[in-house]
C-alpha cells in the first residue's frame, strides 16, 4: 500500500466518523476545490463547509473507497457514498458513485475535483450549493422541497 493510499483511506475513515478536521489532514491548507458551482472555493476551511452541508443533509452519510488508481502526482479514488437524506426518510438510505481526481505535491492534496450524479431525494448536484447555509441548522429543520433541481435550505 502506498502513502497515498493510506493518507486516502485516513481521510475517508475521518469523514466516516464526522472528523472534518481529520479529513482536511490529507489537504494543502491552500487546496483548491475545483467546481464552478460552489465558486472554486480555496483552503481547508472551504472543505470543511461543503463536507458540512452534506452531514446536514445527509446526517448519517458513509463512504466506501472502491479503488484508488495513482499515476504520477495524480490520484483517482473511486468512492460510493450512502446516506439519507435528512428530513427526507420516504427515500431511504441511497447510494451515489463518486470519482476524486486529486492532485499532489509531496504528502498534501493541492487541487481537487469530484464527479458525481445526484442523490435521490436530494435534487440535482445543484442541491449541495445551498445546502447548509444557516449553520445552526438541525438535520430535521431542513426542508426537502425541490425547486428547479435544487433544495431551498
Amino acid at each position: 500500500m502506498t502513502d497515498r493510499r493510506s493518507a486516502i483511506e485516513a481521510a475517508y475513515a475521518a469523514l466516516n466518523r464526522s472528523d472534518l478536521d481529520g479529513f482536511c489532514q490529507v489537504l494543502d491548507p491552500e487546496v483548491i476545490t475545483v467546481n464552478t458551482a460552489l465558486g472554486n472555493p480555496v483552503g481547508t476551511a472551504a472543505v470543511i463547509e461543503v463536507h458540512w452541508r452534506l452531514l446536514v443533509a445527509l446526517p448519517d452519510l458513509r463512504y466506501r473507497i472502491e479503488e484508488v488508481l495513482e499515476a504520477g502526482a495524480t490520484t483517482v479514488t473511486r468512492v460510493t457514498a450512502f446516506g439519507t437524506p435528512a428530513g427526507n426518510g420516504d427515500f431511504g438510505t441511497t447510494s451515489i458513485a463518486l470519482c476524486v481526481i486529486a492532485e499532489w505535491v509531496d504528502d498534501h492534496i493541492v487541487t481537487v475535483q469530484t464527479y458525481w450524479d445526484s442523490f435521490p431525494g436530494l435534487g440535482s448536484v445543484r442541491t449541495f450549493e445551498t445546502l447548509g447555509r444557516d449553520r445552526d441548522a438541525h438535520p430535521k429543520g431542513w426542508r426537502p422541497e425541490v425547486v428547479d433541481g435544487a433544495n431551498q435550505a
